[in-house]
């Protein structure tokens, strides 16, 4: 059989539309809002729930600490990309960067960041952003982070709440 294995908790698009439903035979979701929504459009669900936000319920799960350059608070800014393939980074790089005077900024990028805005990339490093691999598990940042800037479609801002970590849900422009 052909499964598709949900991991947005947002409505993107036509991500829940009949056709994007019909070419599976088991849908596993993440939570409430996808199951019925796959049940309105006539597929099979079943909710197993969000397995990579389940690890912050487990005793001692956060580790893995990065390193602070200073004492200053940190900020982990965490662009995804979104339907147009682009991240907040070109809306929002330039209140990012201001940040750097007062705050160690961490960046996450998307791992498609390299692909489609790796020139930002370097211009963060010109201003001591500290850049980690896209790879990274986020919860491993989390013990070292006083605040999350991520995009609203993201899984990232969902897991600064959960954790109780102040989160600022940004949400980018579409290119014009």
């Amino acid at each position: 059989p052909k499964i598709r294995v949900w991991y947005t908790l947002t409505e993107i698009g036509l991500m829940h539309s009949r056709r994007a439903i019909n070419p599976f035979q088991l849908h596993l979701a993440p939570g409430g809002y996808t199951t019925k929504k796959v049940q309105e459009n006539g597929g099979n669900v079943v909710e197993v729930g969000y397995p990579k936000f389940a690890q912050f319920f487990q005793e001692g799960s956060i580790d893995n600490k990065i390193t602070r350059k200073t004492e200053r608070s940190t900020i982990l800014y965490a662009p995804t990309h979104n339907k147009d393939n682009r991240s907040s980074i070109p809306d929002f790089f330039r209140q990012v960067v201001e940040l750097t005077d007062d705050f160690e900024i961490i960046l996450k990028p998307h791992v498609a960041t390299k692909q489609k805005e790796n020139y930002f990339l370097d211009m963060f490093s010109d201003f001591g952003v500290n850049i980690v691999d896209g790879f990274r598990m986020t919860r491993e940042l989390l013990q070292d982070v006083d605040l999350i800037i991520g995009d609203l479609q993201s899984g990232v801002p969902f897991e600064g709440i959960i954790t109780n970590i102040p989160t600022i849900a940004l949400r980018p422009t579409s290119p014009s």
